[in-house]
C-alpha cells in the first residue's frame, strides 16, 4: 500500500547579514540572522511499492529541465538513503510557490523537508530514523543554508551558515515580500562583491541583533546585508523595488541574501495589507506573510 507524507517547506528572510573576504579558503565566512515566514512550497512524498533498484529511485514532478543530480530534493533523497543504509523508492510531488534565484532559500527548503520526510517513512518503515546531528551533516553537505531549515524557526548562523545558534521564536511580525521581474545568482552576487571589495568591516553583535529583533521596533533596526548596496547599483529592478516598499511606509526594508527579493516589515496589520494589495494591483510579484514561531513537520496523509 502507497504510503503519502505531505510537509510544507517554508521561505527564509536574512533579517541581517554579513558577508567577509575568503581570505585564502574557498567560502566567504557570514553571519546572519533567519527567520521563516508563511509562504511555503508543498512537498508530498509517495513510497513506490515493489521498487529495489537504486536507479531513478526518487521521482519529482512539479520541476521542468531539472536534471536528478542538479535537483536538490533528489540529491537529499540520495544522501539519505546512503546513510541510513535503506532504499527507499519515492515519487515526490512539489507545489512550488517559493520563486527561484530570489534569496528566499526555496531550494535549501525543499531539501530540508524532503529529509524530514524520509526519517518520518523510515520510521514508518519499522526502521530506527536518523539523528538529528546525522541529518544536519547530511544537510550540510547538501548546502550552507539547508541546516537552518531542519531548526527552529529562527536561528543566529555562522561560518558558512552551517553553524546555527537556535533562537526563539520571533515576534509575530507582518512581512511583505517583493521579488522583481529580475533574477541574481548567488554565485554572481558573490563574484561582484569580490570585484568590489566591499564587505563587512565591523560586525554587529549577536547581543545587538537579539535585542533588535525581540526588543525594539522595526523601525529602529540595526539590521543589514552587506549585498544590499552592490544589488541596487548592479540590478536597477531591485533597487527600485526598496524604494517602492520605503513608500509603502515599511517600517523595515532590505534585501534577503543576495537577491532578488526585498522584503518590508510593517508594525500594523493594515499598513501591510494596503501594501501588499498596492503591490497587487500593479501586476508585482509579491505576498503577505508571517514570522513564524515553529517550523512545519512531516505527517503522513
Amino acid at each position: 500500500m502507497e504510503k503519502r507524507i505531505c510537509i510544507s517547506a517554508p521561505a527564509k528572510v536574512n533579517l541581517h547579514l554579513e558577508v567577509y573576504p575568503t581570505e585564502g579558503s574557498t567560502y566567504h565566512g557570514i553571519r546572519s540572522l533567519f527567520v521563516m515566514v508563511s509562504l511555503f512550497d508543498e512537498l508530498s512524498v509517495s513510497s513506490i511499492s515493489g521498487r529495489q533498484d537504486g536507479e531513478g529511485s526518487c521521482l519529482v514532478e512539479g520541476f521542468q529541465g531539472l536534471r536528478p543530480e542538479d535537483n536538490l530534493i533528489c540529491r537529499a533523497h540520495h544522501l539519505f538513503c546512503l546513510r541510513s543504509g535503506r532504499m527507499l523508492p519515492v515519487r515526490v510531488r512539489v507545489d512550488k510557490r517559493i520563486p527561484a534565484m530570489a534569496g528566499l532559500g526555496g531550494g535549501s527548503s525543499d531539501a530540508a523537508a524532503m529529509l524530514k520526510a524520509m526519517n518520518l517513512m523510515l520510521r514508518g518503515e519499522g526502521f530506527s530514523p536518523l539523528s538529528a546531528s546525522a541529518l544536519h551533516r547530511i544537510a550540510e553537505e547538501l548546502g550552507s543554508d539547508v541546516p537552518f531549515f531542519l531548526g527552529t524557526s529562527a536561528a543566529f548562523a555562522e561560518g558558512r551558515g552551517e553553524i546555527l545558534s537556535s533562537l526563539p521564536a520571533p515576534p509575530n511580525h507582518t512581512v511583505v515580500l517583493l521579488k522583481p521581474e529580475t533574477e541574481v545568482s548567488t554565485a554572481e552576487a558573490y563574484r561582484l562583491l569580490d570585484e568590489r571589495g566591499c564587505f563587512q568591516e565591523l560586525p554587529v553583535s549577536r547581543e545587538e541583533l537579539q535585542k533588535a529583533l525581540y526588543v525594539d521596533s522595526p523601525n529602529t533596526w540595526c539590521f543589514h546585508n552587506t549585498f544590499t548596496n552592490m544589488l541596487e547599483e548592479e540590478y536597477p529592478l531591485i533597487g527600485g523595488a526598496l524604494r517602492e516598499l520605503k513608500e509603502l511606509e515599511a517600517d523595515f526594508s532590505n534585501v534577503s541574501g543576495s537577491g532578488s527579493a526585498v522584503y518590508g516589515v510593517f508594525n500594523e496589520e493594515e499598513k501591510a495589507d494596503r501594501a501588499w494589495k498596492t503591490l497587487k494591483r500593479g501586476g508585482k510579484n509579491a505576498w503577505k506573510v508571517k514570522m513564524l514561531a515553529k517550523p512545519p513537520e512531516p505527517v503522513y496523509n
